[in-house]
């Protein structure tokens, strides 16, 4: 009874080998550490007329969420878009410096400035 139970101790640490004897079994760290992470694309948006008085055009390259933040990040609108173009009307926007970013599968942001 007693071997069992260090067999089992051993072979919760240990695998055999190609030579038949003890392996040592990567610890959860080295296997965590050797599995790449998930990238997101960035990409850049395309934002105009720059600087904007009215209404800011801007070309979506994927679906997803875009926010219209103020330079410091504070969230002024979030719509959710279609790839393709949309309208941000902003001339009740202070002027000052903007940014757009897109949320979702791809990773995108413009800066622009208001007028």
């Amino acid at each position: 009874m007693e071997i069992q139970a260090i067999y089992g101790r051993l072979s919760a640490m240990h695998r055999f080998g190609p030579a038949g004897g003890l392996a040592k079994v990567p610890s959860a760290d080295t296997v965590a550490a050797s599995i790449p992470e998930m990238q997101v694309d960035e990409l850049e948006l395309h934002v105009f007329p720059n600087p904007s008085i009215g209404t800011l055009n801007v070309e979506i390259p994927a679906s997803g969420w875009l926010e219209l933040q103020s330079i410091t990040g504070q969230s002024v609108q979030l719509v959710r878009v279609k790839e393709g173009n949309f309208a941000f009307d902003v001339s009740g926007l202070a002027a000052g410096r903007y940014q757009v970013v897109l949320h979702g599968d791809v990773k995108a942001q413009a800066a622009f400035v208001k007028e």
